[in-house]
C-alpha cells in the first residue's frame, strides 16, 4: 500500500510544471506482474501534454521499513515516453466500453467528442 501511495506521488509531482500545472488522478493494484497503474490527467492541458509528449514513470522511496529514509530514492521506470497506442491497437479493446470511451476521445470518433464539437458551434 506504501508502495502504491508512492507511486501515485511521484506521477503527481512528475506532471506538474511551472507552467500550465497540469495534474494526473492515479489508481494502483497489485497485478500478476506487479503494480498496475492507471491514470488520467484532471485539465485540458495536461491531457494534450500527455497526448504530445507521453509520460514517465517514476518511483520515490521515502519509506522503507516504516522509516523515513535519509535520502529519497529515485528511479525512473520508463526510459523512454509511454505514449498513446496507434489506432489500430485499440480496435482489440473493441468490447471494452472503458477503452472506447477513451479511445474515441483521442481519435475524435465518440459521441463524447461530437458533443463536445457540437456545443462549440
Amino acid at each position: 500500500m506504501k508502495t502504491n501511495l508512492l507511486i501515485i506521488l511521484s506521477l503527481l509531482l512528475a506532471a506538474t510544471t511551472s507552467q500550465a500545472q497540469p495534474y494526473l488522478v492515479a489508481l494502483s493494484k497489485p497485478g500478476k506482474a506487479g503494480i498496475e497503474l492507471r491514470w488520467s490527467p484532471m485539465c485540458y492541458e495536461a491531457w494534450q501534454l500527455g497526448l504530445s509528449g507521453g509520460y514517465m514513470i517514476e518511483r520515490v522511496a521515502v519509506l522503507r521499513n516504516g522509516k523515513v529514509l535519509d535520502l529519497v530514492e529515485r528511479k525512473i521506470l520508463t526510459p523512454n515516453p509511454i505514449k498513446v497506442a496507434d489506432k489500430s491497437e485499440w480496435e482489440k479493446y473493441e468490447n471494452d466500453n472503458y477503452a472506447m470511451v477513451a479511445g474515441g476521445c483521442i481519435f475524435g470518433e465518440s459521441e463524447i467528442q461530437q458533443t463536445l464539437n457540437q456545443s462549440l458551434i
